[in-house]
């Protein structure tokens, strides 16, 4: 998500100076009251930790899901701890910490998900809001935390101001929640501008005169780094002396960015607007004045300084005609903001009874040449899919975490986990019948089970029959199963089959007794087996002739032994 920059503006600083013995402003700027310490909202004891600026909250045990930084460079960090939502569900404890010099009382929040759309369980809802020795709730949504408010909240509620009130000081750190993850945030460090006055004469600093003038030298220097602004300086001309207009006031020498106007107002007040002073640049305006008379003019040495915005001057201990004051202003700046650099975790498919696959980085937004940030992301699935992980879809498992690269502002992206059912195959058995014997038992044999799982794992057992009963004519009839459910098997059914068939028995012919006279002798046919198939017409004929011949040959048989009995 790309952070959207303020828009710069450049606020004049009113610097008057004064030699009068009151003390008179050196801005005309209101806003900065830095001489004043900002009060600090009490905040509930943090547990320790790297994210220990927020305290235990729900399920959020460990501290603040994101915190925000707001370091001296200006560009605001906003880093996950890993932390999930303190209500278990979406809402996120964020927390902020002021690493900078001076109070803030701005910050603008952005993130890719509706973070404003507030649901009513904020932190001071019913059930987190007795965590507070404070009562809630601190904001009209119950999701600020101490000392913070929210206002220009976008149509889309995926953007919004942070405000701290009355400052967030130095060093100091609050919470806040909102209705899910953050990912940008960014804010304006006040400039911060030192004030050198010094006071220089020719001759005693109490005896100056005409043709001896008191020379007058103010320098602004830009202490904020790399933000520029505007500085504006004047002095009044005290009752009891008079501009030197010899030589006359004026701007300085110009400086390349550095624009000045220079106004002189009836010989007692001169101003110097400097515009575009980069940090780190100074500006100076002189001038000169003579007292009236030989009395010194009167000069606060301790107070001249004072005023809003300033913090008290100090005194150059080797030379009392020279203070310093630092002042602050409510310039603004755009942070320099890194480009965006997103980086997903991949989508990932796994069959029951398998571990997951890696989960691997993609990026968008990488550029000169990049192929990977400079610390690359470590990808893994939180909790791991192995080969027990039950069939279905985890959304936003698949995490990255952990690149570092300081050209990028870096956001992650989740990804999803995918474990697909295992193949399965139950076969029905098979059986042979005769025609009109009850039907068999048919059972189920099974196929691809993993994990140790068998039949008795299945959340429905399946049933088995066939469409062969005691009734059916000879044949083939089929055997099927049906009915097994189980959401970690994908289920494929094999039939089998059952086979009616007419099955005769062996014909055997019993041989006949013989008869106590001996033209009787028994004649034997072999046992012949056979079954209706075989009952053809020309094997009734052949089968026949063949017994017919035999029979022939017995009675010659006998008729050739008659003989032998007759000569007894």
């Amino acid at each position: 998500m790309k952070v959207r920059p303020l828009a710069r503006t450049a606020a004049l600083v009113a610097v008057p100076l004064s030699l009068a013995a009151i003390a008179l402003p050196i801005f005309s700027s209101t806003v900065g009251a830095d001489d004043t310490p900002a009060v600090t909202p009490a905040v509930t004891p943090a547990i320790a930790g790297p994210f220990h600026q927020c305290p235990a909250i729900g399920a959020d045990t460990t501290g603040c899901g994101f915190l925000i930084s707001l370091p001296q460079t200006g560009s605001a960090t906003v880093t996950p701890s890993g932390q999930g939502p303190y209500d278990g569900s979406d809402d996120t404890l964020i927390g902020i910490v002021n690493n900078t010099d001076q109070a803030i009382s701005t910050v603008t929040l952005t993130s890719s998900s509706d973070i404003f759309a507030f649901d009513g369980d904020g932190i001071c809802s019913s059930g987190f809001n007795s965590h507070w020795t404070n009562a809630c709730p601190y904001g009209t949504t119950g999701y600020e935390g101490p000392g913070t408010s929210f206002s220009n909240i976008s149509g889309d509620k995926k953007s919004g101001t942070l405000t701290l009130f009355p400052t967030l000081a130095p060093g100091a750190s609050t919470f806040f929640s909102l209705e899910s993850d953050l990912t940008g945030a960014s804010f304006v460090i006040p400039a911060k501008f030192t004030v050198v006055k010094s006071v220089t004469s020719t001759g005693p600093y109490y005896a100056g005169s005409t043709s001896n003038p008191i020379g007058y030298s103010i320098s602004a220097t830009n202490d904020t780094g790399a933000q520029s602004g505007n500085i504006n300086i004047s002095d009044s001309v005290p009752t009891n002396t008079t501009l030197v207009t010899t030589p006359a006031p004026g701007c300085p020498p110009p400086v390349s960015g550095i624009g000045c106007t220079f106004t002189n107002t009836s010989n007692t007040t001169l101003s110097w607007a400097f515009t575009g002073v980069p940090g780190g640049a100074t500006v100076t305006a002189s001038f000169a004045v003579t007292p009236n008379d030989n009395a010194a003019p009167s000069v606060s040495n301790t107070a001249i300084w004072s005023g809003p915005g300033c913090l008290p001057a100090v005194e150059d201990a080797a030379n009392s005609h020279v203070q310093t004051v630092t002042c602050r202003t409510n310039t603004t700046t755009t942070p320099v903001t890194p480009p965006p650099l997103v980086i997903t975790a991949s989508n990932t498919t796994s069959v029951y009874g398998t571990a997951g696959p890696a989960v691997t980085p993609t990026y968008i937004g990488l550029t000169g040449g990049d192929t990977q940030p400079t610390t690359p992301p470590t990808c893994t699935t939180v909790p791991p899919v192995t080969a027990t992980t039950a069939v279905g879809t985890y959304t936003g498992v698949n995490k990255c975490s952990g690149a570092v690269d300081p050209k990028y502002t870096i956001t992650y992206v989740n990804g999803n986990a995918a474990v697909t059912p295992a193949p399965l195959v139950i076969k029905a058995s098979s059986a042979s019948v005769t025609p009109g014997a009850a039907a068999p038992t048919i059972t189920a044999s099974y196929k691809g089970f993993v994990n140790g799982d068998g039949a008795t794992n299945l959340t429905t057992q399946p049933t088995c029959s066939t469409t062969y009963t005691a009734t059916s004519a000879a044949g083939s009839y089929p055997s099927s199963c049906t009915g097994a459910a189980d959401p970690n098997y994908s289920i494929r059914y094999v039939p089998g089959t059952v086979t009616a068939a007419v099955v005769t028995s062996a014909a055997t012919t019993t041989p006949s007794t013989p008869a106590t006279a001996p033209a009787t002798t028994p004649v034997t046919s072999p046992a012949i087996a056979f079954t209706g198939a075989m009952l053809s017409q020309e094997w009734v004929v052949g089968a026949a002739a063949i017994l017919f011949g035999m029979g022939l040959m017995v009675l010659a048989r006998r008729r050739r032994r008659k003989p032998r009995h007759a000569a007894r």
